[in-house]
């Protein structure tokens, strides 16, 4: 289907400019300026980790619970961290046919982590984030890292045994990308925000593909089929249009597909009710208009994306005032992979 052929009649109205919104008066620069900012430092480190022998069930309610979609792995025995476990692994492991609710968690994490120190610049954790394919990562004080694990822990890489004493809290892809638009915003090179549109930046990420191909499916497709447009595709979120209208119903995550079908007892696989997607949307947030520039695009988010834990959107659809539909919008707006 071209896209412009699909309109939707509920998401009317004229896009009005929105006027920049000025930085914050708090300009995080570190990573310790990231976490005072956020508040997470005075969470209890408990609730950020799954211990290596916690069944799948449990860790994907445990994520459910406090909004989280990647947790940290512990070994008790040794009081360290041995790795992480994801909404993303659990859904690759559903694929393949290799879990079940009782599956021990250290079965399907990844063994070890990279992780950030105190003092690390804003814009080498978004580097650290794009290089390991994580919307998050926790941070640990360099101080207690052992010795033969330092070198690795500075430069980024894998680690596997980082000690728990030395954890301070974990950082998302939102707090270190918005502690950098405040930054630019600051400087000269925020002309580059100004003048580059969501269309634009939406149009080289799907790079020919047709959004309503991607990103969307009808209320009655099955949950298995989702996971592998989301696999195919390499993205986390999809449309959910009206089998009957074509209108838009909401959106449904990686996230809501495997943390609440898995919480409650559920794997989706192809046996599921073809309702269970519905079960699991979620309500269309705040849409981005297309001809938004980055700036503007940036703020919408700012708005819906600014407390600790915050279990809120993280997805935005680009939808203009007509109804067209662009795609989905997310911080980190990875291509997604060809078809």
């Amino acid at each position: 289907m071209h896209r412009g052929a699909h309109r939707s009649a509920v998401l009317g109205g004229h896009h009005t400019a929105r006027r920049f919104m000025a930085p914050s008066s708090h300009i995080a620069r570190t990573v310790d300026a990231v976490l005072e900012h956020k508040g997470t430092a005075a969470i209890p480190p408990e609730s950020f980790m799954v211990s290596q022998s916690d069944s799948a069930q449990d860790a994907a309610a445990r994520m459910l619970a406090g909004g989280f979609h990647n947790m940290l792995v512990r070994d008790p025995a040794r009081n360290v961290v041995v790795g992480r476990v994801s909404d993303r692994q659990f859904c690759q492991h559903i694929m393949k046919g290799q879990l079940q609710l009782d599956t021990p968690v250290e079965q399907i994490m990844e063994s070890g982590t990279a992780a950030l120190h105190l003092s690390c610049r804003v814009e080498r954790a978004i580097h650290l984030m794009f290089r390991h394919h994580t919307r998050h990562l926790p941070v640990f004080d360099r101080d207690v890292v052992p010795s033969n694990l330092d070198p690795a822990f500075a430069a980024g890489d894998i680690v596997r045994g980082l000690p728990l004493d030395g954890f301070r809290g974990l950082v998302e892809i939102p707090d270190v990308v918005f502690a950098y638009a405040d930054k630019i915003a600051a400087t000269p090179g925020r002309e580059l925000c100004e003048v580059t549109t969501v269309q634009s930046m939406m149009d080289l990420k799907l790079r020919g593909c047709d959004p309503m191909d991607v990103y969307a499916m009808p209320e009655d497709t099955v949950p298995a089929v989702a996971f592998k447009m989301q696999g195919q595709y390499n993205i986390g979120c999809q449309l959910i249009t009206s089998a009957a209208s074509g209108e838009y119903l909401g959106l449904v995550t990686e996230s809501d597909m495997v943390a609440k079908a898995v919480a409650i007892g559920r794997l989706p696989d192809e046996s599921l009710d073809a309702t269970e997607i519905m079960d699991v949307m979620g309500e269309i947030p705040e849409r981005v208009d297309p001809e938004m520039n980055l700036q503007e695009a940036l703020d919408v988010m700012r708005t819906h994306i600014d407390a600790p834990r915050d279990s809120g959107w993280k997805y935005f659809p680009v939808i203009d005032s007509s109804g067209e539909f662009y795609g989905c919008l997310l911080y980190t707006s990875p291509s997604p992979r060809d078809s």
